[in-house]
């Protein structure tokens, strides 16, 4: 079994509820959300079904019995510590990652940068050919920076296809980046 196709697994459990990815991010985000999905369903049905099997195999049969002492069992707790660290690992490792690559801006030189302007229930985008719309408007196959700033309130801006979501406070300017394919 390779990556690539794990990724692509991944990804499909997203599906149904995601938007078409436009390029992006989705890659990474939709494969790390759809492995947290699976690890979180796995553990659910196991946790779920072996909580039904001991209450009936272990149900109390006699009312007069009295439970003898409890004995410590290190390989049990190392067998229910160490699969959970090493998973949660995984996760933050594929997770910072991810959010480096989307912390590093492409160079200015290359990238197509819009000035994004946040306002009460909008937002305000300025282009570099002086237009300006209420849209978000980006070239395909070429990076997008974006300059973000608030004028009242935080706001954060969600792209969905890009998987890209940045916040923005009042007297501050924060930036993010992406390459849509299409």
């Amino acid at each position: 079994m390779t990556l690539a196709f794990l990724s692509e697994f991944f990804q499909w459990v997203n599906a149904p509820w995601m938007p078409e990815d436009a390029g992006g991010f989705s890659d990474n985000v939709d494969a790390l959300n759809g492995f947290v999905l699976v690890v979180c369903y796995f553990f659910s049905f196991l946790i779920g079904g072996l909580m039904i099997w001991f209450a009936v195999k272990y149900r109390q049969t006699d009312k007069n019995e009295v439970a003898k002492g409890i004995t410590h069992s290190t390989p049990l707790e190392i067998a229910w510590t160490l699969p959970p660290l090493v998973i949660v690992l995984i996760i933050f490792a594929v997770g910072f990652t991810g959010y480096l690559d989307m912390s590093t801006a492409p160079r200015a030189g290359n990238a197509y940068e819009i000035r994004a302007e946040a306002y009460r229930w909008g937002w305000n985008f300025y282009y570099p050919n002086g237009g300006q719309s209420t849209t978000l408007y980006v070239p395909a196959d070429r990076p997008t920076k974006l300059t973000l700033e608030s004028k009242d309130v935080l706001h954060s801006l969600f792209v969905p296809a890009m998987r890209a979501k940045k916040d923005v406070v009042p007297g501050r300017f924060n930036q993010m980046w992406f390459e849509p394919d299409e």
